[in-house]
C-alpha cells in the first residue's frame, strides 16, 4: 500500500521499482490511488458522516502538523472496512506464516492496549466500520487520538 498522496512522485521517482518480487512470490500486490472520503462514505454506505467531517472538521485537520499521520489512521480502518485483509506495520516481523483462521484480530500492546500495529477484518467488519464513523465524527489533532486510541475506543464500545 502506498499512500495516495505520494503515489504519483513515488511513480516518477522509480520507487515503485523492485515491488515486483513480492508478485514473483505469489503476493497479490496493487499499487492503488484512492480518494479517501469517498473510500469512507463507501465503507459507511453513506455520505452523513463524511459530510460531517467536512464540515466540521476537514479544513482545520488538513492543514494541522499530524493530519498525514491522521488520513493514514483513516485510509488504512477505510481500506480495511470496504476491502477487508491483513495490515502489518513496516517494523513488524513475522516469524511464522499468519493462519487463515485468523480473523477481525487486533494486536495488543501489553494486556489490555489494543495497538494498530497488526490488523485483520472481514471485509465489511462492524468494526472497522464503527473505527472509521468515531474518526469522522469525532475527530481531534491530537496525536495518537485518531490512531491507537481510537482503535481502544471501539475495542471499549463493542
Amino acid at each position: 500500500l502506498v499512500h495516495s498522496n505520494t503515489l504519483v512522485a513515488a511513480r516518477e521517482k522509480g520507487l515503485l521499482t523492485g515491488l515486483e518480487i513480492f508478485t514473483e512470490v505469489g503476493y497479490n500486490l496493487e499499487v492503488v490511488p484512492f480518494k479517501l472520503l469517498d473510500l469512507a462514505a463507501q465503507c459507511l454506505q453513506s455520505t452523513e458522516a463524511v459530510n460531517f467531517f467536512v464540515n466540521k472538521s476537514y479544513a482545520k485537520a488538513k492543514n494541522h502538523r499530524n493530519w498525514y499521520s491522521h488520513e493514514t489512521d483513516l485510509l488504512r480502518t477505510a481500506i480495511l472496512c470496504v476491502q477487508g485483509g491483513v495490515y502489518l506495520d513496516t517494523d513488524m516481523h513475522l516469524v511464522r506464516p499468519l493462519p487463515k483462521s485468523m480473523r477481525n484480530v487486533l494486536a495488543l500492546q501489553g494486556r489490555k492496549q489494543v495497538n494498530g500495529a497488526m490488523l485483520i477484518f472481514d471485509q465489511g467488519s462492524e468494526f472497522m466500520r464503527v473505527a472509521v464513523t468515531e474518526f469522522l465524527t469525532n475527530y481531534r489533532t491530537t496525536w495518537g487520538w485518531n490512531g491507537p486510541n481510537l482503535l481502544q475506543r471501539v475495542a471499549n464500545r463493542l
